[in-house]
């Protein structure tokens, strides 16, 4: 997400979730995207736009 405030929302709701784990470890690991996931034009706007962008990923527990 490009957005800081559905940023902060999302790590608070998951934050709170005992069956989901986030992956990240270090601050690249949300700052840059995987390889496997394909840039979308709401990126490349946030991008164009100074913004920065955080990818999240959580595993089922």
């Amino acid at each position: 997400t490009d957005d800081p405030t559905y940023c902060r929302w999302a790590m608070m709701v998951m934050g709170q979730r005992r069956d989901f784990a986030w992956t990240a470890r270090t601050a690249a690991d949300f700052l840059t995207r995987p390889e496997d996931w394909p840039e979308t034009r709401y990126e490349r706007k946030a991008r164009r736009q100074g913004r920065e962008v955080w990818y999240f990923r959580y595993l089922r527990l």
